[in-house]
């Protein structure tokens, strides 16, 4: 970390399309996904695509507060459908 920040913080501004997705300053295109959760941002990685940091939010999302609370605070990127879908798929893998 250099004084005064890293190139891989965000811009402090999040993706209007998407919640929980920010841009990096890196000079080229990368997203991070973050969650905050007990007063605290939680840094979820960086992705290449926003699609995918909102993605990896949602699984967040649905991991702290239940799918069933998620949807009704509005708080996924993608219809709540696809994450049943995978979570029916993990189920019958295991």
């Amino acid at each position: 970390s250099a004084e005064g920040g890293t190139v891989n913080e965000c811009t402090g501004a999040s993706t209007k399309r998407f919640r929980g997705v920010c841009t990096l300053k890196t000079g080229r295109s990368r997203y991070r996904a973050q969650i905050c959760h007990s007063s605290r941002t939680w840094a979820l990685g960086d992705y290449c695509t926003a699609e995918e940091a909102a993605a990896v939010y949602d699984r967040a999302a649905i991991c702290k507060l239940g799918l069933l609370k998620a949807v009704r605070n509005s708080s996924l990127n993608f219809p709540a459908h696809h994450y049943l879908q995978q979570a029916a798929f993990l189920e019958a893998a295991v």
